[in-house]
């Protein structure tokens, strides 16, 4: 199963975009991506200001719209603890309470545990992109055109 970055063509517009991570303008939403070959997280803020954390890995083999048990950190900070993400083929889809900005300004890494079906899983993505100050100041640019 492939990674899928939304391409140029379907966002409507490119806020930056760097080797490994980009920052997309969706409808509505912004998006923070980072991937590498076989995975991709999605950081997502809504104009209603909600935020919400997609994994996407090519190991995931979820049913539509199962309920999946997640603990999601960056770096060594718990951002949601006994959440309930949503899962559907190879993405899970996680809603996050607090604000994510300053956290990921500085992270090394995002993992998950995640309990699907009895079994226990893990997801880590390196965040070491080069040029993270700028993605941020991207998705800040892009998230005050939405209101």
């Amino acid at each position: 199963m492939l990674i899928l970055l939304p391409t140029i063509a379907h966002a409507d517009a490119v806020w930056w975009r760097t080797a490994g991570a980009a920052v997309l303008q969706l409808t509505n939403v912004c998006s923070l991506f980072v991937y590498n070959a076989d995975q991709a997280a999605i950081v997502t803020w809504n104009a209603a200001s909600t935020e919400s954390v997609a994994l996407q890995d090519k190991r995931f083999h979820f049913g539509a719209a199962d309920r999946v048990a997640v603990v999601l950190r960056i770096d060594e900070k718990t951002v949601t603890s006994d959440a309930t993400g949503i899962g559907s083929r190879n993405i899970l889809t996680v809603p996050v309470q607090q604000p994510l900005d300053d956290l990921l300004l500085n992270a090394t890494s995002l993992t998950a545990q995640i309990v699907a079906d009895g079994e226990l899983s893990d997801f880590h993505i390196d965040l070491k992109i080069e040029r993270m100050s700028a993605l941020m100041n991207a998705v800040g640019k892009c998230r005050a055109g939405l209101k």
